[in-house]
């Protein structure tokens, strides 16, 4: 398995660090600096008499949260309805993700109000510790805007079925850019492997065949599965128990793919809601706000609504063409220190790829999120080569 800080790592970070410092100034920053804290403030602000917590659940009008001790176990039986501090409300109201599941926060007991209409224990949301990693997009809503997902997580499980909804390779392919970029470990996860029954001989089960073992190569972790408690072997049980055990996992992909399927095979806390039709073949999951989940098993999962739309910034060719694992050994020996990595002169990367050593489908894919031929869903337009 291939290390996921790797010597490369440091030297791309600073790059991106860097550049996003850059693109932070021609916008403007919307963040109040004063709500985000370092390591040491985090400390000694519990030592002021904060309690710290992790937000388990942010609605339209409320944050949900759990106390977390200093060891990291998350009191998920404990969750209490946590509004912002004053002195922070303007801010919050401007921004779409002041707060989202995953972050670790500080909060002050409240007293009750009684016209947030619950019996839940009240607190006041007074900080929030720097992110470690975090799962974003383009904000479908407003393309200017970052939309994050969920943070600090150990692991992202990339979800997909092979057939209703038909899997999306470009789509995985977005993910794993992220992934790469925020240094979290990224697991693909193909669910629904018995509608492939009797399709052996089509071209497209050749196709999928084919993109495991692209991504095995590359050094990603591949699954396949069938997440139906009526079907589901014993020993891929255990695989998938295997998976999330002692980690905090978040559950990424397009709505029906069966990510609620797999939470409730866990042993989730609270059952997600899977409807199925008279077919069962297409969930339909109905999950509609990020939740943060504990195991039986042990670990944690953050089950996300089904995603329509994926894109990522790729506006910076360098930190682009980085996500592609592959490109990383060609990109600096190009002639050009701005080279694109499209058809030119002394471009290293089009060499390797003409050379075998770069497959044809993640080249078109990377060209498609650079060119922005690429539908939003990750279905790619560009014209693929054989």
């Amino acid at each position: 398995m291939k290390s996921w800080k790797n010597k490369n790592w440091d030297k791309f970070s600073k790059k991106e660090k860097i550049y996003k410092q850059a693109k932070k100034k021609d916008q403007g920053s919307k963040t109040d600096q004063t709500f985000i804290l370092t390591s040491k403030q985090w400390e000694e602000k519990i030592l002021s008499g904060l309690f710290p917590a992790r937000v388990v659940e942010v609605q339209k009008k409320y944050i949900f949260v759990a106390p977390e001790n200093l060891s990291g176990k998350i009191k998920t039986k404990d969750v209490r309805i946590a509004t912002v501090a004053k002195k922070h409300t303007q801010i919050y109201r401007k921004e779409r993700n002041f707060v989202v599941v995953g972050d670790r926060v500080l909060c002050q007991s409240a007293v009750i109000n009684e016209n947030i209409g619950s019996d839940l224990p009240q607190c006041s949301l007074e900080y929030r510790l720097s992110r470690e990693n975090k799962l974003s997009r383009i904000d479908p809503l407003l393309a200017s805007r970052e939309h994050v997902l969920a943070s600090n997580v150990d692991q992202l499980v990339i979800v997909a079925s092979y057939l209703h909804p038909r899997v999306k390779w470009g789509l995985i392919d977005r993910y794993l850019i992220v992934a790469e970029h925020e240094n979290i470990k990224p697991i693909i996860i193909l669910n629904k492997k018995d509608l492939l029954d009797g399709l052996e001989k089509e071209s497209f089960v050749k196709d999928c065949i084919n993109m495991e073992s692209l991504y095995t190569k590359l050094g990603y972790e591949v699954h396949s599965f069938q997440a139906d408690k009526r079907k589901i072997s014993k020993e891929e049980k255990l695989k998938l128990k295997s998976i999330f055990s002692k980690k905090i996992s978040l559950l990424s992909g397009h709505s029906g793919v069966g990510k609620s399927s797999i939470v409730n095979l866990l042993g989730p806390e609270i059952i997600q809601d899977v409807e199925t039709d008279a077919i069962l073949t297409k969930g339909r999951h109905t999950t509609t706000f990020a939740s943060f989940l504990k195991l039986k098993i042990g670990g944690y999962v953050i089950d996300t609504p089904g995603i329509r739309s994926f894109k990522v910034e790729t506006n910076d060719p360098f930190s682009l063409s980085w996500g592609f694992v592959e490109m990383r050994p060609y990109i600096e020996k190009c002639k050009y220190r701005t080279c694109r990595h499209e058809r030119g002169d002394e471009c290293k990367v089009v060499e390797a790829l003409d050379q075998g050593l770069i497959s044809e489908r993640r080249y078109q894919s990377y060209l498609g999120l650079l060119l922005g031929t690429s539908g939003r869903e990750g279905r790619m337009s560009v014209q693929m080569t054989e």
